[in-house]
């Protein structure tokens, strides 16, 4: 636990320096290139079933999914700590905690390439995991390619995420068909393609500042079970915030 902690904040520590030096460098007194923002969001869940990575039920439905982050950018490089929280309602007890800190780097305006570190924390143990991620993203059109691989035994899962928005003119609703797909090289003793599961997403718009949101999805079973879910979300976001480099008149 200590190694993986000390992983983290060297993965924090790298991220903020990449920060400050693309940001600051640029400094002529009065004008920030490159200015730094800070944002956060919490979100909370309410789904039928929590369904792992791995494609297994994880904690007695229904759960509620509780989420945290807090951010730095520079509009090139973002930084982001957050933690997720599992507890099965049914059970009346936390099922997983999960920490991780990530950072994300902007290739152009459709590429970004993202790594971090994460701590996964079970009520039957605890794991370090390593996550890589490449992302494409045009004309509400987004592929995602991530690995997930647990630094204590190797096992890596790659998964792959397809989604097309699709926006109701006039409303503020909108609605996007997705894709999961997932194949396991020796995670948590699996091996072999896992699962694909289409489903759908939808936005509902805001009830004041809370944007709520929901999705309903169907994992057609590999080497897991068949298994439908949904749920609904809630979620505030602060915005950006600028800390460092913003212009200042005179």
């Amino acid at each position: 636990m200590k190694k993986s902690l000390l992983k983290l904040i060297g993965t924090g520590l790298i991220g903020l320096t990449s920060l400050f030096n693309s940001g600051c460098c640029l400094m002529d007194g009065t004008t920030k290139q490159n200015p730094i923002t800070a944002r956060s969001s919490v979100s909370e869940s309410i789904v039928s079933d929590t369904v792992a990575n791995l494609g297994i039920r994880f904690g007695k439905g229904p759960c509620a999914h509780t989420y945290a982050d807090v951010g730095l950018s520079n509009g090139k490089f973002d930084l982001t700590g957050f933690t997720w929280v599992n507890y099965s309602i049914t059970d009346s007890k936390t099922v997983e905690q999960d920490y991780g800190l990530e950072g994300k780097f902007n290739i152009n305006e459709n590429f970004s390439f993202s790594s971090g570190l994460q701590y996964w924390q079970f009520t039957i143990g605890e794991n370090p995991v390593g996550a890589l991620a490449l992302n494409y993203n045009k004309d509400r059109f987004n592929a995602e390619l991530r690995t997930l691989s647990v630094l204590d035994d190797g096992g890596t899962i790659y998964i792959g995420n397809l989604k097309k928005t699709f926006p109701v003119e006039g409303t503020d609703f909108s609605f996007a068909p997705t894709l999961k797909l997932a194949y396991s090289d020796g995670f948590y003793g699996r091996q072999g393609m896992l699962y694909v599961t289409p489903g759908v997403s939808a936005n509902f718009g805001k009830i004041g500042p809370i944007d709520v949101s929901g999705f309903a999805r169907y994992q057609i079973g590999i080497e897991t079970d068949n298994i439908w879910y949904g749920g609904i979300n809630f979620e505030v976001k602060s915005g950006k915030v600028p800390l460092i480099g913003e212009k200042k008149e005179k």
